[in-house]
């Protein structure tokens, strides 16, 4: 298929807090929809806390890896602390030299942008009692 390349789909991660770093490298799940590539327009919607998702950081990061990121900043995440996106402050899509496009199909029959989307976010904790 036009457009599908063999690093679809793989992410890196990292996580400041101030001078600590977590990172992580990951495939992203197949059930998370990533249509039209590279399109900033749809980033806040995809990836941010909206009035239908709650823009967990684990419906697009396995939890697995979720865990071991906050781990490494000496944080515990649960269903009860759940880190989630509340604001994307910075969002920019880069060449990707290995796959320039163009993609006809962005998987749901319109056309994409290829590139490598770089963002920045604010991330929050949702908190609940059990």
């Amino acid at each position: 298929m036009e457009g599908i390349t063999t690093t679809a789909k793989e992410a890196t991660v990292t996580l400041v807090q101030g001078a600590r770093r977590a990172e992580a490298k990951f495939k992203i799940p197949p059930t998370f929809t990533l249509f039209r590539g590279c399109d900033l327009k749809l980033t806040p919607l995809r990836f941010g806390k909206t009035a239908d998702r709650q823009g967990q950081l684990t419906d697009w990061i396995p939890a697995k890896v979720v865990q071991q990121l906050f781990a490494d900043l000496g944080i515990s995440v649960s269903s009860a602390n759940m880190p989630i996106i509340t604001d994307i402050t910075k969002a920019e899509c880069k060449t990707d030299p290995a796959n320039p496009g163009p993609i006809a199909d962005g998987g749901d029959g319109q056309s994409a942008i290829p590139g490598l989307l770089s963002m920045e976010a604010v991330i929050q904790f949702r908190v609940t009692s059990n």
